[in-house]
Order: structure tokens, then C-alpha cells, then sequence
């Protein structure tokens, strides 16, 4: 069992290094695809806090409760 597991890392090593180019290029692929993940999440969490603060600021709201309305149909 052992051994299966270290020939499969060798194999997988083997090919990193031969194919260098395409083991870069998605990498990189990875890294942006999280850079872009995180930097969406903290500007959806500060447009957030934003605007609490400018609706706490403004008013007297406690609580903003948004609802849709379903019973009503629309054509």
C-alpha cells in the first residue's frame, strides 16, 4: 500500500516537471480564481457594513426587514 502511494507521488512529480508550463499556468489559474473569490466577498461585506452604517446613521430603524410579495401576479 505504501509503496503504491509513493510510485503514484513519484508519477505525479514526473509529470509536474515535464509539463512545467501547463503546471504554472493553472496554478496561476487557482491563484487568481481565489484572489478574485476573497476580493468579491470583502467588497460584498463592506457595501454591507456601509450601508447599515448610513442606515443606522439616517434614521431611527432598529431592525429593515425586506419581504417579497408572492400573491400578487405579474404579466
Amino acid at each position: 500500500m505504501i509503496r503504491n502511494t509513493l510510485q503514484s507521488f513519484a508519477l505525479a512529480l514526473q509529470n509536474i516537471r515535464s509539463n512545467l508550463f501547463h503546471t504554472l499556468l493553472s496554478v496561476l489559474g487557482i491563484v487568481i480564481g481565489v484572489a478574485a473569490l476573497v476580493a468579491t466577498f470583502s467588497l460584498i461585506d463592506g457595501l454591507e457594513k456601509f450601508a447599515r452604517d448610513q442606515i443606522a446613521s439616517n434614521t431611527s430603524v432598529n431592525a429593515l426587514v425586506v419581504q417579497t410579495q408572492t400573491d400578487k401576479m405579474i404579466n
